[in-house]
């Protein structure tokens, strides 16, 4: 092994067993280690730990028998980048050694990159590492230069409220106010009374309604499809005048608002049954942002977690960090509720934790489960687990490739080489 990879021009640096690798890993900087399962008196699966702990990304191959899967499963699940079964095919090895070095490329590179955009990142609560995160900065930054009302689509849970706050906050009306309303959470009466307020002849006392209060600042409506249609009529009229009537008022009175909307709905699905009117569905989305869920954008993820725990610290003296194999679980569940999932799960890890960084014992148990599945699952599938982690990886590649076939040029392409590896970080 050690002549077929100098072969290939990497230095390599061969131990005899479990101890003589540590002392190797404690003079070298390494990239990668190929260890075999079966040594003593240090195996496999302490040397995949303390290296871990002695270089947080660095990648580790594990050499196993076909017949030894469940420590392929253990390995993988302690931060195993993948494993090679005996006796080792010249291919497979290659193979995997370039697959592990591009992927501890892609990692260095992101840090990097990560590191400009918070020097560079306007918006202090939007983390943007991910294609379509970038794209919605940059959307951002277009649309609070105007007053367009803007529409955000998204799942449950992907800080659609954030992003609205963060357009308030670099538009013109940043010195304005900002009020948040969930239509969803109040009836059709009382969101009319807040929002249109009304005078004393038809309550015992007059009282101002939110778009009067508003003038010059945003109102941000949370699930819009929850307004009635009476209601949508009102806004839209708002919308077009710059005036509200008042319940039990006779004299319009002028506003200043901008509208933010947002809704977790196919709109357009709506609108064709009628439910939901198409003038204000167009009004409303004169700009539409489309938030992606976060299992479509890994790279967020971490930067996510990042940023809860830099917020918790906030508050406490004590300083946090993630380790390796809890960061690949972190990166490879689905998040179904996304963002607002991600935010509870850190604040359980941290609350549990007892040291300073926090591992995958302090993570909630349906979480580090659910990816254990996953990856029993995959294994089941395919008659061995063979590179779970790896496939994601690959697969986050494909899609890029997808997305600059459909609209990039080679020129661009050869004027950024190393955009694949950024972007399809897994």
């Amino acid at each position: 092994m050690e002549r077929l990879l100098a072969g290939k021009g990497h230095e390599i640096f061969q131990a005899e067993d479990g101890d003589a690798a540590l002392e190797v890993l404690k003079k070298e900087t390494l990239d990668l280690v190929i260890s075999d399962v079966d040594m003593q008196p240090v195996n496999g699966l302490e040397l995949l730990k303390k290296s871990r702990e002695l270089y947080v990304d660095l990648q580790v191959v594990m050499l196993t028998n076909a017949s030894s899967t469940e420590v392929a499963v253990e390995s993988m699940t302690k931060g195993a980048f993948d494993y090679i079964t005996k006796p080792v095919k010249v291919d497979d090895l290659f193979l995997t050694v370039q697959h592990a070095l591009e992927y501890c490329a892609t990692v260095a590179e992101n840090k990097r990159l990560k590191a400009e955009m918070e020097k560079l990142n306007p918006f202090e609560d939007i983390v943007a590492q991910s294609n379509s995160m970038l794209q919605i900065a940059n959307t951002i930054s277009q649309v609070s230069l105007t007053d367009s009302s803007v529409l955000l689509c998204g799942e449950d849970g992907t800080s659609k409220e954030q992003i609205a706050r963060t357009i308030h906050r670099s538009s013109r009306r940043k010195t304005g106010p900002f009020l948040a309303v969930n239509c969803e959470g109040l009836s059709s009466h009382q969101l009319a009374l807040d929002l249109f307020g009304y005078v004393k002849d038809a309550f015992p006392r007059a009282q101002d309604g939110a778009l009067e209060t508003m003038n010059g600042g945003t109102l941000f409506l949370d699930e819009i499809t929850a307004m009635p249609i009476d209601l949508q009529t009102q806004c839209l009229e708002v919308m077009r005048t710059g005036k509200i009537s008042k319940t039990g008022g006779a004299r319009p009175v002028e506003v200043d608002v901008r509208f933010i909307v947002a809704s977790s709905k196919d709109l357009q699905l709506l609108v064709d049954k009628k439910v939901f009117r198409k003038d204000f569905y167009q009004e409303v989305s004169t700009v539409r942002i489309d938030i992606s869920p976060l299992r479509d954008r890994q790279e967020d993820i971490l930067p996510l977690v990042d940023q809860v725990l830099r917020k918790k610290t906030d508050l406490q003296s004590r300083t946090w960090d993630v380790d390796a194999v809890a960061e690949k679980t972190l990166r490879n569940y689905t998040w179904p509720c996304n963002e607002r999932e991600l935010e509870g799960a850190i604040g359980y890890a941290r609350s549990v934790a007892r040291k300073g960084a926090i591992t995958n014992a302090d993570l909630p148990f349906q979480i580090v489960t659910a990816v254990e599945k996953m990856i029993h699952s995959d294994m089941e599938h395919d008659g061995q687990l063979k590179g779970y982690f790896f496939r994601i990886f690959m697969r986050n590649k494909d899609k890029q490739r997808m997305k600059q076939a459909d609209g990039e040029s080679e020129e661009n392409d050869q004027e950024n080489p190393d955009e694949d590896a950024v972007n399809w970080m897994g």
